[in-house]
């Protein structure tokens, strides 16, 4: 089970736009929560880089993998349950992750893939949430990569002590990476 105590100082949690799943939400109010996340993402990917700083972890993402394997063995190390789930901070933590992952497959594609509200689907998982998109390797039109309910759903496994590994998570964000 993890447990390493994490310094968390200054981290700032954003609280959503809005107070229900994504799917839930109007349109409108999907769009605008969507805005919001593009515009603090830079902030939000600020105050990760200081969180696993703080916590001891390298921050240096010219290598994607190594990145991802890194911050992916801090979680598995950190990451604590609260009962099946995790504490409302680490959302918030898998919310960051998510971002730079995202941002790290849209830099390492050259700028083949966007960021993009889903909204092909009312009964799809990715439906309003906010997902890396422009996949060209695949015969699906509707292929996303959605890193934050990735990564939120590797932090809950990991509190489980589901045998999560940071190569897991590094080895998906690969073979997803290479769809683009």
């Amino acid at each position: 089970m993890a447990g390493r105590k994490v310094i968390w100082a200054d981290y700032e949690a954003t609280p959503p736009v809005v107070d229900r799943p994504l799917g839930e939400v109007t349109r409108r109010e999907a769009e605008a929560a969507f805005d919001q996340l593009m515009e603090i993402k830079a902030d939000r990917k600020d105050q990760l880089v200081q969180l696993l700083e703080r916590n001891g972890v390298a921050t240096d993402d010219s290598d994607s993998r190594l990145w991802v394997r890194r911050v992916a063995a801090w979680i598995v190390d950190s990451v604590e349950p609260k009962g099946a789930s995790i504490e409302d901070i680490w959302f918030v933590v898998a919310q960051d992750v998510g971002l730079t992952l995202g941002d790290l497959m849209i830099r390492d594609t050259e700028g083949r893939l966007e960021w993009r509200l889903f909204t092909a689907g009312a009964t799809d998982l990715a439906y309003q949430r906010p997902v890396v998109m422009g996949f060209e390797r695949t015969s699906n039109a509707k292929y996303n990569y959605d890193p934050i309910l990735w990564t939120a759903n590797y932090a809950i496994a990991a509190s489980q002590n589901q045998s999560k590994t940071p190569d897991q998570l590094a080895d998906a964000y690969a073979l997803v990476r290479s769809f683009a």
